[in-house]
């Protein structure tokens, strides 16, 4: 404010010695002169107001700098006296670091001090160290080797345990399956005695379920399968028998006179040349000439038939019954159905000879009545 009123002072001095010097001036006598006067007045005027504006925009302004520079002033103050605590800062954080470090500097030279003792002291022993260190390591993998050594050896024997145990219970089930399964042929056995062949027919089948290839049941089978009629199946378990155990007899000469009865003759010759001595041998090959005249009869070569009767009557001592062991009844009732022929009563007359029911001199006589 000081400022502003110092300026119009100024100011208003000098418009007086403006308007002073125009009112003395004689040429403003005129009138003319004065309207002239009063206009530049009036513009002097109008300048000075404008003037005068701009002065107070220009104090306003010069005001705002003032406030300004004082502000950084402030600010100036404020930084010099933060360098100032931060110089001080620093020179204690100097003295504080100078100190501590010579601490460490001592500490640690107190460590290696003590290291350095306990490396000269305990350096002369680690040879020894070691070497006790590398004897234990061997005595040690030593050791270790035993053990392996033992485990292996323990783990065989125990395998070998295992093994033997499995051998025994195998042989306790074999041994257990052979005791049923003897156990069931001797009721089979018993059965077949009394007749009972369905009851074989039913003990067979869980024999053969333990053991599928047994001779003795499978042959129980087929005679049990022959005497219920059943002599399809019965082909099939004489052949499985022959299969398994060729040399067996029975089996043998049964399948040759069940292929006759069946007069499957194409096969009779096949088995026939397979085991053509075990039949040329059985009976003083007497069997061989039975199965001839049954040949001969399925194939209705009467003539040829009565002539192999004939030489085995004219051949046979008269006392001998040749194959009075032989089981007939199968064939007997096999052929039962057949018409009567003279194939048939010659059939009849040569089993009669061969079971001992009749001798040599009736034999004779009865096929002379059989031609009549």
């Amino acid at each position: 404010m000081k400022n502003i009123n110092l300026f119009q002072k100024i100011f208003m001095r000098g418009l007086v010695v403006l308007f002073t010097m125009l009112i003395c001036n004689p040429l403003f006598a005129q009138e003319s002169t004065l309207i002239d006067v009063n206009k530049k007045i009036n513009n002097m005027q109008n300048k000075i107001d404008s003037l005068n504006e701009k002065i107070i925009n220009t104090v306003d302004d010069t005001s705002s700098l003032v406030n300004k520079f004082k502000k950084l002033e402030n600010a100036v103050s404020e930084i010099r006296r933060d360098q100032l605590n931060y110089k001080i800062e620093k020179d204690l954080l100097k003295e504080t670091f100078s100190s501590n470090y010579q601490t460490i500097n001592i500490v640690l030279t107190i460590i290696l001090g003590i290291f350095t003792l306990i490396a000269v002291f305990g350096f002369r022993d680690i040879g020894r160290i070691r070497k006790d260190y590398l004897d234990e390591l061997k005595e040690l993998s030593e050791l270790r080797k035993d053990f392996e050594l033992r485990i292996k050896e323990f783990e065989s024997g125990q395998e070998k345990v295992k093994d033997d145990y499995i051998e025994i219970l195998k042989a306790n089930e074999e041994q257990n399956r052979r005791i049923k399964i003897l156990e069931l042929q001797e009721k089979i056995s018993s059965l077949i005695e009394s007749r009972n062949y369905r009851g074989v027919l039913e003990y067979a089948a869980v024999a053969l379920h333990f053991d599928p290839d047994n001779v003795i049941i499978l042959y129980s089978k087929a005679l049990a399968l022959w005497r219920t009629g059943d002599l399809h199946g019965a082909v099939l378990a004489y052949e499985k028998v022959v299969d398994i155990e060729p040399n067996n007899v029975k089996a043998v000469l049964e399948l040759h006179e069940l292929y006759l009865i069946q007069n499957q003759i194409e096969k009779y010759e096949i088995l026939y040349k397979e085991h053509k001595s075990i039949v040329d041998r059985e009976c003083d090959g007497n069997i061989n000439i039975y199965f001839k005249a049954l040949k001969l009869y399925q194939q209705n070569d009467y003539n040829s038939m009565k002539l192999n009767v004939q030489k085995y009557v004219a051949t046979v001592p008269p006392e001998k019954n040749t194959l009075a062991e032989w089981e007939f009844n199968d064939v007997l009732v096999a052929f039962k159905s057949h018409p009567d022929s003279k194939k048939k009563r010659l059939l009849l007359l040569f089993i009669e000879l061969l079971m001992g029911k009749i001798d040599k001199e009736e034999a004779n006589n009865r096929i002379i009545d059989i031609d009549k």
